[in-house]
């Protein structure tokens, strides 16, 4: 028991316990009880570390996983805290989930990764409806690269056709993509 109090049962914390036995009788015996200890020590535990295979780019730090802590028996006992990585820009982010143990689980780290996918793009041109012919090509028009948020990302590169004489002349837009969007 602890302090001779009350007896030991059931679960108790990792720690020291003095033990003392009393009591009982046995025919042609004397009992002699001797106080003694237990010693119980933290578990060992490991984390899982959940994510999703991947997340869209949008600008801000991704911070799509989740982590348990597991005892032996395979029952969360904790959530890990955990720390990204390279979890901004598109391409591959990691995360570490860690839990520091406690008075009766053993420290643990866990480990996972995911992808950042580029988002998708739309480019927006805007050309005046008429332009003054004047002998040279007319190169009026521009052109945004737009993020799914409505935000203006890049400049969209220009290639004119049949801009030098009067008539209908031709724009195509482009965007070769960045390591954040397609």
């Amino acid at each position: 028991d602890t302090g001779f109090l009350a007896p030991l049962s059931g679960v108790v914390d990792a720690g020291s316990y003095v033990t003392h036995c009393s009591g009982g009788s046995v025919a042609n015996y004397a009992p002699t009880f001797v106080d003694g200890s237990v010693t119980v020590t933290p578990t060992d535990t490991h984390v899982v570390v959940w994510c999703p295979d991947s997340v869209v780019f949008d600008g801000s730090a991704q911070e799509p996983c989740s982590a348990d802590v597991i005892d032996p028996a395979g029952q969360v006992v904790a959530s890990a805290d955990l720390s990204y990585a390279s979890n901004t820009d598109a391409g591959t982010a990691g995360v570490v989930a860690s839990f520091a143990g406690s008075q009766d689980y053993n420290p643990s780290t866990g480990s996972a990764s995911f992808v950042i996918n580029p988002a998708d793009t739309t480019i927006v041109v805007s050309c005046p409806d008429a332009v003054r012919y004047d002998g040279s090509a007319q190169e009026p028009c521009s052109a945004d690269v737009i993020d799914p948020a409505g935000q203006v990302v890049a400049s969209a590169d220009l290639s004119y056709a049949s801009n030098t004489d009067a008539g209908t002349a031709g724009v195509v837009a482009s965007f070769a993509g960045s390591q954040d969007y397609n």
